[in-house]
């Protein structure tokens, strides 16, 4: 049967699958079945399913089918002189050596995804070696993560046809531990020549030309691009090195030219449980009954053998071609074509073979190289001889870092493996270059253990003088890994990170691999046993059943990241300083090789090989050294530079002033309110930077044409600044404020230090978090002075990273430039005065639109600042007692601070904080008019006096309005308003008192209504404020007493009984008070005393005796009641007693207590003489009541005897202290007035 009755072919142009972002199943562009199953004689079904990963195809290519004796070793009309949309073989075929490398450059996302990454030919030929056992195998193996990177190593080549000094290290191990243990014979089977017989070029030679026979004469064809020996396959060109957002070239930059080194697909095949992404060129034709074959041509006379139908076999699976087409020829003469299935390979007559033996090899190979093959970054050397049935596997990075040390032992050369190594480079820009794809993918946050290790392993093996880029950025990521930059630095919060097993060992496990201690190096072969492992070709092939190829491995569980914020910024920082020290030592030398100063110079390109030569790239012009002739020097604006500096530092001088004129001028006045104002717009019209820029805003514009150097200061900067900002929040809610106080300087020199590099014309603001750092901590110092000196030590303690911070900073801000940006306080108002001065600053340094809680934080300052100046003012003034005139820039400037809160409290509509305001200027003006009226102790009332009282009355009005009309607000504030509202009241009303003008001249309403409003409003809150129920208790006592004494004096002038009634209930009224805080005897016996007074007043011109006697019986009333406050007298002075006793026993001395106690200084001033007039009252009373006893009214008769009895209690016969005398007299005398009393009243 001949093909042609079989096979009618014709283009699919769904064959094309050029873009990379689309996965596509080749059996969906063939309407096959996704999957493809191969079953074995045994009914064992093999799994196998390739996805198109990408392809280097454009246009399907027809088959053309051959007529019989059709002489193919003439060559076509086309040969070698199109471009097709198939991968033809190449005549001299030129595969790069790091084919692996190349696919995970191309496709980062499948490692960590896939289990192995190599060039199809690698696997086929590790697949077939149970079927060749006298194969040789030589290929280098890594590791990426969970992914194996296998590559063909030709011996021959790089061994043997190398100069002297390539590959030394290799070298000297392949000759001393290799080929020393095989004989001559075999010697000759490990050193495998490349096959270029003519027998091996003829028949690739009628291979290329019977493919390009069998091609469509209507085939699409383009331009040829490439002569010589260059195959005609059509490769998509790949795109140039561009740069990032973080300024490092890609890493293909530093990869050998690939643009002829790629395949025709790169396809993700699943062999079993075995996940592989490979390269294959396997040439696939179509037509219009069998889309999809591959073309084979062999010899007629020459069986299919089983190594070959093993190749068709593992090449239609890898890319899901379900059928394969055999032209058979003899002598280059086509005879007939054969179609065979795909399952059907393996049982074919002539050469069968297991494909449940492929798959177990596959098993196995895996499981031996993730095992064996553990440390990332290593390289290892798979090798099997030619007749050999051992597999081994060398450690070549740990068993080469031996050699290299022993050999550095003897003849004291400085060399390092790595650098001899070519595939060390290529390990460390892969294992950047995944890291750098899963840390900008979506799910990326899961994934930050393994890019840390990642990172962390790509460090630790590339050379950072070759690649500055690559060793920035991939510190970059790791400071972003510990602290993102989009991270609030005032609430710190961190995203919860999922524990991941990574197939790696531990970085630092890696590096210690490379340091080999002088005891394994003692050992000699014996230690390098363990460096060397190896498997039989029997295991290889050994059947395990059904069993996943997923075999338990040893995994190390990614060390997961801290949750502690402050730990984070720690690691964080370290990273961030040894990129910044490198960035200085690296500029320093790129100046120096330049021997110039221009740290933008892009003359030798820092991510470029040595020695590598330039390549043009596409699309991008070729320089030519051209110069115009009539060149003209360009102007350089020497003025701008400096101009730009001296905005920046008058801003940045606005902070704090200076420490000579600061200590000068800590009690400075405020700018008055329009100056303020305009001086705010004026520096705030420019303003193009909020704070959120501290946290991460992109300022691309800026850095559009700075060098690469210059984008990653300003990035390491930015990250500096933010990692400071963050530290000094965290150790502010742990009340270390010297701590937070150097963070925040750190923080704002670095962003100094960033605006420095940005080199822009334009005013660039300050941001503002450093600033309200630095102003809630200097706020926090002035409330906690006593603790300060201990903040202060930690303020100027420098860590080993401060040190190293510092350094780096002074090359770009000097440190006598900031000298004016954070500084210990002296005092806590000049702590108080620099968060003024902090929060003032940021708020010009905001955006446009108004931050509400920055105006609040900066009114509650002058607020804070106007009440203690006005406390220093009220201090200074009762000290010196000379009135307002010693410290009127005191009043001045705590008036001009509480305006401006004011202010700014009316602005944001803050009605709490208003209240407050209205509270502290009544306040001012109580005590300023206080003061006011009284110099050197002399009272100076006058009408001005009296205004600035009646408006202190009216901001307290104020105040309670706005408290009563939102009910809401903190109770709190009321309390506190209403307290001072009442003493304003009581200190007008006593101010008016204690002015004769006000009584004589009969205007006492005015005052009788301030001390009624005052005491309305004692009264009222006493019942509700238990915080200050005693001071209203004395405070209404005493409004009660005075306002007796007001209408008694009316009484006096007028002789009102409603006068004396109303007097008398205020006397009793206040007495009730007094006795009932228990504490003030003086004020006990004056208000009784004053009582006494007034019902003396009034029997002035009585002559009726019965009246008398009645008003003296209420007088001695009164005077027994004053008993309460004699029992306070004596509790007071035992109380005293024991107190001086006590101090004295301790210093072993006596004293005469009584005389102590006399000598007390409120007894002898105030206490004495109202007992010396409580006596003398006593003794009148009774003598009065004696003669009224002996009058004619016989009525009064009977009590003459109690009267006598009571007159003898009171004398003072044994010479006591005035209060004990007179509390034992008034104690006998009580029950007797009592009982005259009962008396009186039933007669």
């Amino acid at each position: 049967m001949s093909f042609k009755d079989k096979v009618d072919l014709f283009p699919v142009s769904q064959l094309d699958s050029t873009k990379d972002e689309k996965e596509t199943t080749l059996s969906e562009l063939y309407d096959k079945p996704e999957e493809s199953n191969s079953t074995n004689g045994d009914g064992t079904t093999i799994r196998s399913v390739a996805v198109v990963k990408k392809s280097q195809v454009e246009f399907p290519v027809t088959f053309r089918e051959l007529q019989s004796n059709t002489d193919i070793k003439t060559p076509p009309s086309n040969w070698l002189r199109g471009q097709f949309s198939i991968c033809l073989p190449n005549l001299t075929p030129k595969r790069s050596d790091f084919t692996s490398f190349i696919m995970g450059y191309q496709f980062p996302d499948c490692i960590g995804e896939v289990d192995i990454v190599s060039d199809a030919e690698n696997i086929k030929k590790l697949l077939k070696m149970a079927y060749k056992p006298n194969t040789h195998l030589s290929m280098m193996v890594h590791r990426i993560g969970k992914t194996i990177l296998i590559d063909d190593f030709d011996i021959y080549k790089y061994l043997l046809r190398r100069g002297h000094n390539e590959w030394k290290w290799l070298r000297k191990f392949f000759y001393e531990h290799v080929l020393e243990s095989l004989d001559e014979r075999k010697e000759q089977n490990v050193i495998v020549r490349p096959d270029k017989s003519r027998d091996v070029v003829q028949s690739r030679n009628l291979l290329s030309k019977f493919l390009y026979h069998s091609i469509e004469g209507n085939v699409k064809q383009t331009t040829p691009e490439q002569e010589g020996g260059e195959s005609p396959v059509s490769v998509k060109a790949l795109s140039s090195p561009t740069k990032d957002a973080s300024g490092e070239l890609l890493a293909e930059e530093h990869m050998p030219d690939c643009s002829v080194q790629t395949f025709a697909r790169n396809v993700i095949w699943n062999f079993e449980d075995v996940r592989m992404l490979i390269g294959t060129d396997l040439p696939i034709f179509g037509g219009r009954t069998h889309p999809c074959v591959s073309l084979r041509l062999k010899e007629m006379d020459k069986p299919i053998n089983i190594l070959t139908g093993i190749d068709y076999w593992l090449d239609n699976l890898m890319c899901n071609v379900p059928e394969v087409v055999m032209c058979y020829h003899q002598n280059g003469i086509v005879q007939k074509y054969e179609l065979f299935k795909t399952e059907d390979l393996p049982h074919i007559s002539d050469s069968p073979f297991s494909p449940q033996l492929v798959r177990d090899i596959a098993h196995n190979i895996l499981s031996f190289l993730k095992s064996k093959a553990a440390k990332e970054g290593h390289t290892y050397w798979l090798f099997k001889g030619k007749d050999d049935d051992i597999v081994k596997l060398y450690d070549l990075t740990s068993l080469c870092s031996e050699e290299n040390f022993e050999s550095n032992e003897k003849d004291g050369a400085k060399e390092n493996v790595q650098d001899d190594n070519p595939f060390t480079i290529p390990v460390a820009i892969l294992l950047y270059c995944v890291a750098k794809k899963l840390f900008g993918s979506k799910d990326a946050v899961d994934k930050l253990p393994t890019v840390r290790s990642l990172l962390e392993s790509s460090l630790s093996l590339i050379n950072k003088d070759m690649y500055p880029k690559i060793y920035c950025h991939s510190q970059l990521i790791l400071a972003d890994i510990y602290l993102p930059q989009d991270i609030d630095p005032d609430v710190p919060t961190l995203v919860d990170i999922k524990k991941e097993e990574v197939l790696l060992t531990k970085v630092n496990e890696t590096k210690t691999d490379s340091k080999v201690s002088k005891k394994n190096t003692k050992k000699g072969k014996k230690g390098k046993g363990s460096e060397t492992v190896s498997i039989n070709l029997d295991t290889l092939c050994r059947h395990h059943g059904h069993k996943s190829s997923k075999t338990k491995q040893k995994t190390s569980e990614s060390p997961n990241l801290s949750k502690n914020v402050y730990e984070r910024c720690n690691d964080a920082v370290r990273h961030v300083i040894l990129a910044l020290q490198f960035l200085v030592n690296y500029q320093k030398d790129e100046t120096t090789s330049t021997g110039g100063n221009d740290r933008d110079s892009e003359g030798r390109h820092a991510g470029n090989i040595p020695d590598e030569p330039k390549r043009a790239r596409q699309n991008e012009p070729i320089p030519m050294p051209y110069e115009p002739l009539n060149k003209t020097p360009p102007k350089v604006d020497t003025t701008r530079e400096s101009e730009e500096n001296q905005e920046i530092s008058n801003s940045l001088r606005e902070l704090v002033v200076s420490n000579e004129k600061e200590t000068d001028e800590k009690r400075g006045s405020v700018r008055n309110k329009k100056e303020g104002k305009e001086e705010s717009k004026s520096n705030t019209q420019n303003v193009i930077v909020p704070k959120a820029v501290l946290a991460g805003t992109t300022l691309n514009s800026y850095l559009k044409d700075a060098s690469w150097i210059d984008q990653f200061y300003f990035k390491f900067f930015r990250k500096t600044s933010l990692i400071y900002m963050t530290k000094g929040r965290i150790e502010l809610t742990s009340c270390n404020y010297g701590l937070c106080l150097r963070y925040a300087k750190l923080s704002l020199r670095a962003w100094c230090a960033m605006v420095k590099i940005l080199n822009t014309d334009k005013e660039f603001p300050l941001p503002s978090q450093p600033l309200l750092l630095a102003g809630d901590v200097y706020y926090n110092l002035s409330k906690n002075w006593d603790k300060t000196p201990q903040h202060i030590e930690d303020f100027n303690s420098l860590s080993e990273e401060h040190q190293n911070m510092n350094e780096i900073l002074e090359k770009f801000v000097p440190f006598e430039d900031t000298r004016w940006s954070i500084k210990a306080p002296c005092d806590n108002v000049e702590a108080m005065m620099l968060s003024f001065k902090c929060f003032d600053v940021a708020a010009k340094f905001t955006n446009s639109k108004p931050d509400i809680d920055l105006k609040r934080r900066v009114a509650s300052i002058c607020n804070e600042l106007g009440c203690i100046y006005m406390n220093q003012a009220d201090q200074l003034c009762q000290n010196l007692g000379t009135g307002i005139d010693g410290c009127g820039s005191l009043w001045e400037d705590s008036w001009q601070f509480i305006c401006n809160a004011f202010d700014i409290f009316e602005e944001v509509r803050d009605t709490e904080n208003l209240a407050l305001l209205h509270c502290n200027k009544g306040r001012y003006l109580r005590l300023y008019a206080f003061y006011s009226s009284s110099v050197n102790g002399e009272q100076v009332n006058n009408l001005s006096v009296y205004k600035i009282y009646e408006k202190a009355v009216k901001e307290y009005e104020q105040a309670l309005t706005l408290l009563n009309s939102k009910q809401s607000l903190n109770s709190q504030v009321r309390v506190s308003v209403v307290w001072e509202f009442s003493s304003t009241l009581f200190g007008y009303a006593t101010l008016l008192h204690e002015d004769d003008e006000i009584l004589d001249a009969d205007k006492s309403s005015e005052l009788v209504s301030l001390y009624n409003r005052c005491l309305k409003l004692c009264v009222s809150e006493a019942k509700t404020c238990n915080s200050k129920e005693p001071l209203y208790e004395y405070r209404i006592a005493v409004i009660h007493i005075r306002l007796a004494s007001i209408y008694h004096q009316k009484y006096r002038s007028g002789r009102d009984s409603k006068m004396m009634s109303l007097a008398e209930m205020h006397y009793i009224k206040s007495a009730e008070r007094f006795i009932k805080l228990d504490s003030s005897p003086e004020d006990i016996l004056k208000v009784h005393l004053d009582h006494i007074v007034l019902l003396e007043d009034s029997l002035e011109g009585i002559k009726n005796p019965l009246y008398k006697w009645k008003k003296n019986l209420s007088i001695l009333k009164l005077l027994t009641d004053c008993l309460h406050g004699l029992a306070i007298v004596k509790r007071q002075r035992e109380e005293r007693r024991n107190v001086d006793q006590t101090n004295e026993e301790k210093k072993g001395q006596k004293a005469n207590y009584d005389e102590k106690l006399d000598g007390n200084s409120n007894e002898k001033v105030i206490l004495q003489p109202l007992l010396e007039l409580l006596e003398k009252k006593l003794n009148l009373s009774l003598l009065t009541m004696l003669r009224l006893s002996k009058s004619e009214n016989k009525s009064l008769k009977p009590y003459e005897g109690d009267l006598k009895t009571m007159y003898s209690a009171s004398l003072n016969k044994l010479s006591k202290s005035i209060d004990s005398h007179l509390l034992d007299a008034l104690s006998s005398i009580l029950p007797i007035l009592n009982s005259i009393r009962a008396q009186f009243k039933m007669n």
